[in-house]
């Protein structure tokens, strides 16, 4: 239902006007100028509040602008809706409107009585002017009670109270006024007024002693007697008359002046309440103090405590550096040229994250048009900034899909049992191959492109949608321009004899949904070719949905016979049956399409057992994300395992017979070398005269060791298989530390340096086996540093997320990039033996340990520079 309420293909409101320009025209203008007054409206009210900041009732004022702002924007809607019909959108704008409309009505009525007590500008003018007139009047009359005998009678005359005192403070005369308003006096002055201001009330308590002679003073007070109790202004005169220090007091009623400041209190406290109610914080800046006030929710928005002192500064710093020129800028240009004073800006808020605030203000200038006072507004329009991009965002994107929409459209009106079409859009006409002009106002029956078949056939899609008034949805195939097409189409019935129609062009769909059913077949026929057996699992029925040619010609099963099977896991060999249910397990649990591979003896339908290497994954999922169906391919192993068996066999009697004939060399090896060391020990004394004896003898020797070692060294390299690996998880010091201390002879004589860094990293390894790898690359290194030179040999250990990688760097002789890999080839030497002694084995024998343990080794190397070994370890074999 939302999707249809904001649909833009509805008819537009131009239809109605059946496109007359002078009518259509006439419609736009008159919107346009109406959104026009609309949208000048509330700016007009805006300067004038800003204006009179003090007439109060902002409320109103902001409603009033509302109601007139949305009145406009559905005077544009209606703009809109004559080309386009968005009426979801004009009726949301409508619906806001009416929402405003309502709320300022209420709201005018409910501030009605409190308007109308409302003092009016000549009201207040006249308390004003009425006031200081009587402070006139009051002078007037202590002057001539001075000099006249008739200061009596014009006292009781005018509407004042006034009091005549001695030094004393004793009342010797009150004017009828006084005794009007307040009853008899009492006979002191200070038991019959009581000063609100300490000052003043010792002024009265003393009789204004320290008054000077002729000195007037002012102040409010209360006047006491037994009749009334008022608060009253005093104007308090010293004169002295015939000799005699007098006291003449004028006593002006209050009342008015405190009802006006009762009213001024009201709506002061009206307007911290409207102040607290809203979302903005307040601000007020005094630029030729520097000073600013702050409200509360101004303290909350930028996060600051209200303890903190409002600055400018304070309040700038909370300004992502990024935009503090951008706003520095517009206070700048404001208060220089006078400019509307409003930006958006990102800014720390209340939890101390960055958001979107909006900041707005206006200044007072002084006489010479210098900026003195600016009061603004702060609001937090984070969420609104985020609605706003993501509308703008979902509207282009409405757009862009509306443009580029490569749908068929079209209307037609139905008149005297025919239909005539009134709008055909671009797609529609580029389909059939034809004008405009070729179809707008034409009847289906004069149409002559259309073959009588199609003619017919619209003709009679089209009733049907009228006479039942309801929408049609079917598949059609017309040709176009000599070309056939599929087309989805849709009628949609506006009135008794209007519809709208539209069409998706799915002939590539058709054409797609036929080579789908050839590759089906295809798919079909490729499966029962395959070498591999191929089954689709119901993980919740747990039987076979489906299997090709392959599987049954491997395991002798059709598809009836799982059918027939309650429990497919008998099929199973005992000794597999735990690691499959693991293995579907583990598959249950997956939450990807992960592969997963399993080795099991499956029963032959004819009963005996068939090894079969299987690939496992998930096909299909539940609403809930539960593996509901898997695909499976498997591959008859039986032969391969039958072959390793025998190479496993094979293997055993070749280490078997390594260790013989090792043991059966080093024998006769031991006499060579037990009897050439006796034949050189008798013959030490006859070596002067016959040195080459002396040579023979001691290369016999050599070559006896040598070949000792290389028997040796064969002998490991035969027994290094993964059968023999023993896996503990080390820190890589725990293997260093013990080859460091067998070489140290050896590192001590050539003064060797080694580093390693990160030796703490555990690693996965056979550590006799690794022990012997790190020996022999160590050993290595030494053996090939450069003459009269230190070596320094580097060992670096990198931690990543599925291996890790050890590199061993040395200083050494280096060799030719194009030898890297030869050197772990058995009996491979790139130098020989009398410059370098060794079997040649050493590094065959660390590429079989590093191959037994799933890792790799490289060799980088420069010559003269030195070499890098690098071995990267899996972290899990």
């Amino acid at each position: 239902m939302i999707e249809q309420f904001f649909r833009g293909d509805y008819m537009p409101h131009g239809h109605c006007y059946l496109w007359q320009p002078h009518i259509l025209w006439t419609h736009v203008v008159s919107d346009l100028l109406i959104a026009t007054a609309y949208f000048s409206i509330p700016l007009a009210l805006i300067l004038f509040v800003r204006k009179r900041r003090d007439i109060g009732y902002h409320n109103v004022f902001l409603l009033f602008s509302l109601f007139i702002l949305f009145c406009g924007i559905t005077h544009l809607f209606g703009i809109w809706t004559i080309w386009q019909g968005v009426y979801g959108y004009h009726g949301i704008a409508k619906g806001v409107t009416a929402l405003v409309s309502i709320t300022t009505a209420f709201y005018l009525y409910k501030l009605l009585p409190e308007l109308l007590k409302v003092p009016t500008i000549s009201q207040y003018e006249g308390i004003k002017s009425q006031y200081g007139f009587s402070k006139r009047e009051n002078r007037l009359l202590t002057s001539l009670l001075e000099g006249h005998t008739q200061t009596k009678w014009m006292l009781d005359s005018l509407p004042l109270s006034f009091i005549l005192a001695n030094k004393n403070g004793d009342i010797l005369f009150v004017n009828e006024h006084f005794i009007k308003e307040f009853g008899s006096p009492v006979d002191k002055l200070g038991s019959l007024i009581s000063a609100t201001n300490q000052e003043y009330e010792q002024v009265i308590q003393t009789s204004a002693a320290a008054l000077e002679l002729d000195e007037t003073v002012n102040f409010i007070a209360d006047v006491k007697t037994e009749n009334s109790s008022k608060s009253v202004e005093i104007i308090l005169n010293k004169k002295e008359y015939e000799g005699e220090v007098q006291l003449l007091l004028t006593l002006k009623d209050l009342k008015e002046v405190v009802s006006l400041k009762q009213q001024l209190v009201e709506k002061n406290a009206r307007f911290e309440r409207a102040i607290s109610a809203t979302n903005d914080g307040i601000w007020d800046w005094n630029i030729l103090t520097g000073k600013q006030v702050w409200t509360p929710k101004f303290y909350d928005l930028i996060g600051l405590s209200k303890t903190c002192e409002a600055s400018y500064e304070n309040w700038f710093n909370h300004i992502h550096p990024t935009y503090r020129e951008r706003v520095q800028q517009a206070v700048d240009l404001h208060l220089k040229t006078g400019v509307k004073y409003e930006i958006e800006y990102l800014g720390r808020n209340s939890v101390g994250e960055y958001g979107w605030f909006l900041t707005r203000g206006s200044s007072i200038h002084d006489d010479n048009g210098v900026p003195i006072m600016m009061s603004g507004s702060l609001r937090y329009i984070d969420e609104h900034k985020k609605a706003q991009t993501l509308l703008d965002e979902r509207t282009q994107f409405l757009e862009a899909l509306y443009m580029g929409a490569n749908h068929g459209i079209w209307v037609v009106e139905y008149i005297d049992d025919d239909f005539i079409y009134t709008t055909y859009n671009n797609t529609a006409l580029e389909w059939t191959g034809i004008t405009l002009e070729q179809i707008i106002n034409k009847k289906l029956s004069q149409l002559s492109f259309f073959p009588d078949k199609v003619k017919a056939h619209l003709y009679e899609r089209y009733s049907a949608c009228i006479q039942q008034a309801t929408p049609l949805e079917y598949v059609e195939y017309i040709p176009f321009a000599g070309k056939a097409k599929w087309f989805k189409t849709s009628l949609y019935p506006v009135s008794s004899n209007h519809l709208i129609g539209s069409a998706v062009d799915i002939t590539t769909e058709k054409n797609t949904q036929q080579q789908l059913a050839e590759n089906h077949n295809f798919l079909e026929s490729l499966l029962d070719s395959s070498v591999c057996g191929f089954y689709i699992y119901n993980l919740e029925t747990q039987q076979n949905e489906r299997i090709n040619k392959t599987y049954t010609e491997l395991l002798g099963y059709e598809l009836e016979d799982f059918s027939k099977d309650v429990d497919l896991l008998e099929k199973f060999h005992p000794d597999d049956r735990a690691s499959v249910l693991a293995h579907m397990d583990a598959i249950m649990q997956t939450q990807g399409n992960e592969k997963y591979y399993l080795e099991y003896r499956f029963k032959h339908k004819k009963g005996y057992w068939v090894w079969c290497y299987s690939v496992d994954s998930v096909l299909e999922r539940d609403d809930q994300g539960r593996p509901k169906r898997m695909l499976g391919t498997f591959v008859d192993v039986s032969d391969k395992n039958a072959f390793l068996n025998k190479l496993k066999a094979s293997n055993e009697y070749l280490e078997q017979f390594a260790f013989i004939a090792s043991h059966d060399l080093q024998e006769p090896l031991r006499k060579i070398s037990a009897f050439s060391e006796s034949i050189y020990q008798r013959l030490q004394s006859q070596f002067k005269s016959d040195p080459d004896s002396e040579f023979e003898l001691e290369r016999l020797q050599f070559a006896a060791k040598r070949l000792s070692k290389m028997i040796e060294d064969l002998l490991k390299l035969s027994r290094i298989n993964t059968n023999s690996l023993s896996i503990e998880t080390v820190e890589f010091r725990e293997i260093l530390a013990p080859v460091l201390e067998g070489l140290e002879l050896v590192i001590e004589r050539v003064n060797a340096r080694i580093h390693c860094n990160n030796d703490g990293q555990k690693i996965n390894v056979d550590v006799g086996l690794f022990s012997q790898v790190m020996q022999n690359l160590i050993g290595n290194s030494i053996k090939f540093s450069k003459p009269n030179s230190v070596p320094e040999i580097n060992i670096e250990i990198e931690n990543f997320e599925s291996f890790v990688r050890i590199t061993l760097s040395d200083n050494g002789i280096g060799l030719d990039q194009t030898h890297a890999q030869r050197i772990f080839d058995p009996f491979k030497r790139l130098h020989s033996r009398e410059k370098y002694e060794g079997s040649g084995i050493g590094l065959a024998i660390v590429a079989q340990i590093i191959k037994v343990h799933n890792a790799h080794i490289h060799c980088e190397s420069v010559e003269n520079e030195g070499t890098h070994f690098v071995i990267e370890l899996p972290k899990e074999l």
